[in-house]
């Protein structure tokens, strides 16, 4: 614990928060799960370049956007700021094509040559909570907040500091959001809702039948919530899509029936749980190909 507002005498407020971030910087997204023959190996390219181009590639489908760090800043400055100005209104006026904020009272600005912060307007807006996993990419429940911007203010793109009531979560990087435009927060791991996925089943058909073999793949995702009031919570996964007309997908189980599919296999199923409420979702496919065919990618 450390501090640079050169009062050591003074007593402070500490507040202990368990908000973290999780596995991934940000809320992991599911890619395309491709699978169908291997793919030649181009003249004059080492078997060694294939295998570790297709390592990034794998690592690359599972990566997200780092957000942007904050630039340099004074917190004792930006502290006293916050302390002695008033809630702050900006309206925004037109000037051409720009936008142009007046800030409604007197700045100090130190000379020492370094960059300080201002507030510009601070205002309050409505947020609906939910909860979001992908547990194929990680075991974890993202609580995130549906905002819409019901200010006058044109939020610029660069990056946030978000906090839930008083508590600090973290850094986003924020888009151009406009007056009126809705927009998500990520809100950090909850770990008072659990989400296990477990294969339960793979098996590979022993019977060949006119050249075609079977591969059969189920999985189970518990979710269970800990809180003491319910959660909505969006639960997303996938079956592989096929490159290969021999090779065929074929979706055996979503139970309970997924309330989205896409065409590349994604599946989205949304959850209501009651305070110690716990949920399973089934999902199974079956993989069929020529028996001459050596499958990549499942």
């Amino acid at each position: 614990m450390t501090q640079r507002f050169g009062n050591s005498s003074r007593p402070v407020e500490l507040t202990l928060s368990t908000t973290r971030r999780g596995r991934h910087r940000s809320v992991p997204e599911l890619r395309p799960w491709f699978i169908g023959r291997p793919i030649p190996v181009p003249p004059g390219v080492s078997a060694h370049a294939v295998r570790r181009a297709r390592a990034s590639g794998v690592a690359a489908a599972a990566a997200t956007p780092e957000p942007l760090s904050a630039g340099p800043q004074s917190p004792r400055f930006e502290a006293e700021l916050m302390a002695e100005a008033p809630p702050l209104v900006t309206y925004p006026e037109e000037s051409g094509a720009a936008l142009v904020y007046r800030v409604p009272i007197l700045m100090p600005v130190p000379s020492d040559g370094t960059p300080h912060k201002t507030t510009v307007a601070r205002f309050e807006v409505g947020a609906a909570l939910d909860h979001l996993t992908i547990p194929k990419l990680a075991p974890e429940a993202y609580l995130r907040a549906t905002v819409t911007n019901s200010s006058p203010v044109l939020l610029l793109p660069g990056p946030a500091s978000v906090f839930h009531d008083a508590e600090y979560v973290g850094a986003t990087d924020l888009g151009t959001v406009a007056p009126g435009e809705e927009f998500e927060l990520h809100l950090g791991v909850d770990d008072r809702v659990r989400v296990e996925r477990a294969l339960r089943r793979k098996s590979t058909g022993k019977a060949v039948i006119g050249g075609t073999r079977s591969i059969e793949v189920a999985y189970e995702i518990t979710v269970e919530n800990h809180r003491d009031k319910p959660v909505r919570i969006t639960v997303q996964d996938q079956i592989p899509t096929s490159r290969d007309g021999d090779v065929k997908v074929k979706l055996r189980e979503a139970s309970p029936k997924a309330v989205e599919q896409d065409d590349l296999g994604q599946l989205t199923w949304k959850l209501e749980l009651e305070p110690g409420g716990k949920s399973a979702i089934r999902l199974a496919f079956t993989v069929e190909h020529p028996a001459s065919v050596v499958l990549t990618g499942l």
